[in-house]
């Protein structure tokens, strides 16, 4: 067995049992803290939950961090990404606690994923998607940051219900881990499996009914982590001439496909209404199925069932067939599928109604 595998095994068991012990530590402190969810009328849950599971998934690979040298080479070499991440995590923690101006934080988001950019995790090349291929670095910059932004935001927003980001992040890190392999970048390894063992924990707290909570705190990283390791990953796989260019564009673009999509109709809505986008509601996908199935644990089988299938046919479609049509693809089924729900939401809204009015005395 090569020393490396050794080192790999060693950082997953060493995750693993960071976070086993870290969570119901930082359980008991979170009121200390004052790291815990507030119930209001937006909110599913009736009592106050711990919103730690962010800071205990970075302090679990800060602890592994300590004593795994691949994992310490692997943080020197991309220190500002590295630092990128730290510094939206504690936006998240100052978040959580004291509720920051939205100004703020998306002024703080903008410079951790110009921080991103500048560390060489940019679009620079559509890969001949639409008939562009290079792009001049005035574009790559604005729009490395709009798109790392607005999927750190995204998926954020997809933490409304148990166990639905911590999955997420976990099929997409998976995912972001398999195509490592596929690369000569081997040392993301160090990084993406011991993420997943801490959230393999942390869903085991998180799943229905929930202990605790990921917060910003952890959303944010993660869209962050999902948003900048893709696009690092899709320009070496161009500047490397893989095979593979074309089913790397489709798995990451399908890893963010619900979340931002979900996040356009939703802000879409809002304006059209008058309202600011980042006005809080509950008309999120997962707002709409638990309209529907109640439980949590299954509306959000249900979105996990659609973002696997979104997963694996884009990748298998982008063997067969160009990537714009993969991607367009992506967009008319998860844009068909949301509509559908909201014109069901809307028929069991209507039904309710008048089966009230004929029970009515």
């Amino acid at each position: 067995m090569s020393s490396s595998l050794l080192q790999l095994i060693f950082s997953l068991g060493l995750s693993l049992a960071s976070a086993i012990i870290l969570f119901p530590i930082m359980i008991r402190l979170s009121p200390r803290l004052g790291l815990v969810d507030i119930p209001d009328h937006r909110k599913f849950h009736r009592h106050p939950v711990p919103a730690i599971g962010g800071l205990v998934v970075v302090l679990s690979i800060c602890v592994v961090a300590i004593f795994s040298k691949p994992l310490q080479s692997f943080i020197v070499a991309h220190v500002t990404m590295v630092t990128a991440v730290l510094v939206i995590m504690v936006t998240g923690l100052v978040d959580d606690r004291r509720n920051l101006s939205v100004k703020l934080r998306l002024l703080l988001q903008i410079l951790c994923a110009f921080a991103v950019a500048w560390d060489g995790a940019r679009v620079t090349s559509f890969h001949g998607l639409f008939g562009v291929h290079e792009l001049p670095v005035f574009i790559q910059y604005p729009l490395t940051i709009l798109i790392i932004t607005g999927i750190t935001n995204a998926f954020n927003l997809m933490d409304g219900i148990d166990g639905l980001a911590g999955s997420m992040a976990l099929i997409n890190i998976s995912v972001l881990a398999c195509m490592s392999t596929m690369l000569p970048a081997g040392g993301w390894l160090f990084l993406l499996l011991p993420l997943c063992a801490t959230l393999l924990v942390f869903l085991k707290y998180n799943w229905r009914p929930a202990r605790v909570f990921m917060g910003d705190s952890g959303s944010l990283v993660f869209g962050l982590i999902i948003s900048a390791v893709g696009i690092n990953f899709i320009r070496e796989a161009g500047d490397n001439g893989s095979r593979l260019t074309s089913e790397f564009i489709a798995l990451v673009t399908g890893t963010c496909m619900i979340p931002v999509l979900d996040a356009v109709r939703v802000f879409y809505t809002r304006i059209k209404k008058g309202k600011s986008p980042f006005h809080a509601d509950r008309t999120h996908l997962h707002h709409l199925l638990t309209k529907h199935y109640q439980v949590h644990s299954r509306a959000t089988n249900k979105i996990l069932k659609i973002h696997i299938s979104v997963l694996l046919i884009s990748f298998f479609a982008a063997m067969l067939m160009n990537v714009y049509w993969v991607i367009l693809l992506q967009v008319i089924g998860v844009a068909s599928y949301m509509n559908f729900l909201r014109m069901m939401s809307i028929f069991y809204r209507w039904y309710r109604v008048i089966k009230k009015m004929e029970l009515a005395p």
